[in-house]
């Protein structure tokens, strides 16, 4: 496939993607223009799990942590406990989990969260030492402040009034760091000037550039939530979505590495932009971002890739379907969370999910700043089971790879074979003949499972770019409606 929302393309077939699930958080917020830049869980028992997001508001320097249950009876519902506790007059930045509690930092305060409930208050406290981010070191806790630099918290020593040791420099002291994060014994630091990194070599403190090639993009986000993975890190960045192993360069990995994609599309042809990564998540060997084809628009794509074995590379992009922004500024990065701590559809089974903020244009007493999640497979897969059945979009499109024929054909007839199909499913078959621009449609739409053809009737086609759209109208669990095959059929051999 070239493009496709709420279309996925599976081993041999295309089939209509899962349902994006809103979940309003105004029983706790009040605030408008909430983004979720981060995100921690913490499971409570063989039932039980709450999920709490990390919120920052855009254009305003404040943020608030909203508390989620996971628990089956009311998955996915803000819980309206202890509200004040997770009100900060500052942003938060990236928390860390150490020595049975949560950490999240804001530039007045460490916040620790512990004693975790489902119905009741946590555990808060805070002390008046705040930082930029927070991350584990193996068994230590490392921040990193603006105009002071990074610093490692003594062996089990408490973060809220612990011994911390001397500070590292790492570049401008004054650039704030858009993430921080551990790969094996060794610590990293992003920020718009480069990537950075520091330790202790032979007594005595290092830390040192590793790459400057961020440097030529300013405009990159303020926050930057990197995902650890295979060994390495996956890092959202203005040059596109990339993949670092120490000792490496960097590798491309987003889409816009595959080559197929970089030529200008046909005419009529709904081309996937060169736009910008927001946060992303892995699970196993899946990779989940978000994605924003426009920087001036608010329309973004819920992007899912593919990467069997030791290293990512050759990765099959799929996406999931639209979402809307809250907003496009520096400060508006969103973030995206992949959990196996979860019970979304059976009260003693923990399945996985993928969460994230999408603007559902909820009223004013649900409030429009909206978090949303899509249910995943049992492995945190995009493609689910035929026994594991779910609710899927009611509409999507999909763009094939454009065709070229050695010469001149004459097409009679398209034959599609579909199925699982209830009432109300439709797959729409269309084509851009010749680089025309015209998308035409072949035929009626396909209602029922089976083998079905429609006449096509052109001759002198030299290229050929199919389009397939998706309708239904069921929302209940169930397998999703499918394409097995589509076959392309000239005249027949006694009329040619």
């Amino acid at each position: 496939m070239y493009n496709a929302s709420g279309i996925l393309g599976g081993f041999n077939e295309l089939r209509a993607a899962q349902f994006m699930n809103d979940n309003t958080h105004s029983g706790q917020s009040t605030a408008t223009d909430l983004v979720a830049t981060y995100f921690f869980d913490e499971n409570i028992s063989s039932t039980t799990s709450v999920l709490y997001a990390v919120m920052n508001r855009v254009g305003d320097n404040a943020g608030e942590i909203v508390k989620i249950s996971m628990q089956n009876s009311n998955f996915g519902t803000a819980i309206t406990t202890d509200t004040s506790s997770r009100n900060s007059a500052v942003p938060f930045g990236k928390p860390a989990r150490y020595l049975d509690a949560w950490y999240i930092v804001d530039t007045a305060d460490i916040h620790k969260v512990s004693a975790f409930s489902i119905s009741g208050n946590d555990t808060w406290s805070n002390s008046d030492t705040g930082g930029t981010h927070l991350a584990m070191l193996n068994h230590q806790l490392t921040e990193i402040t603006t105009a002071s630099g990074v610093r490692i918290l003594d062996a089990d020593a408490a973060p809220q009034g612990g011994s911390w040791g001397s500070f590292f420099d790492t570049g401008d002291v004054n650039e704030a760091a858009s993430d921080l994060f551990a790969i094996g014994d060794l610590m990293f630091v992003t920020k718009k000037s480069g990537l950075y990194s520091f330790g202790t070599k032979n007594g005595v403190e290092i830390s040192g550039q590793v790459f400057s090639d961020f440097g030529t993009w300013r405009s990159g986000f303020n926050h930057q939530p990197t995902a650890l993975w295979k060994g390495g890190v996956v890092i959202p960045h203005a040059m596109g979505l990339l993949y670092y192993t120490p000792g490496e360069p960097f590798t491309p990995i987003g889409f816009e590495a595959n080559e197929a994609v970089q030529g200008i599309p046909a005419a009529g042809v709904t081309e996937l932009g060169i736009g910008r990564y927001h946060g992303v998540t892995v699970s196993g060997d899946y990779v989940y971002t978000i994605y924003q084809p426009d920087k001036s628009s608010t329309s973004a794509l819920l992007m899912a890739g593919y990467a069997p074995g030791a290293f990512p590379s050759n990765i099959s992009w799929q996406v999931l379907g639209g979402l809307t922004l809250n907003g496009n500024a520096d400060d508006a990065v969103h973030g995206i969370h992949a959990t196996a701590l979860g019970f979304p559809e059976a009260s003693g089974e923990e399945h996985p999910s993928l969460w994230f903020t999408h603007v559902g244009g909820g009223t004013a007493s649900e409030n429009s700043s909206q978090l949303a999640h899509v249910i995943l497979g049992a492995r945190g897969q995009p493609l689910r089971t035929r026994t594991s059945t779910h609710k899927i979009v009611t509409s999507g499109d999909a763009w094939m790879s454009e065709i070229y024929f050695n010469e001149p054909v004459d097409l009679k007839r398209i034959v599609v074979y579909c199925e699982d199909m209830a009432s109300g499913d439709e797959w729409q078959i269309s084509a851009v003949y010749n680089g025309t621009g015209s998308d035409i449609k072949i035929g009626k739409p396909f209602i029922s499972s089976g083998r079905q053809e429609r006449p096509i009737m052109r001759r002198d086609i030299y290229r050929l770019v199919l389009h397939v759209n998706f309708v239904g109208t069921s929302t209940s669990a169930r397998v999703p409606p499918s394409i097995k095959r589509i076959e392309l059929w000239g005249p027949d051999t006694e009329e040619a």
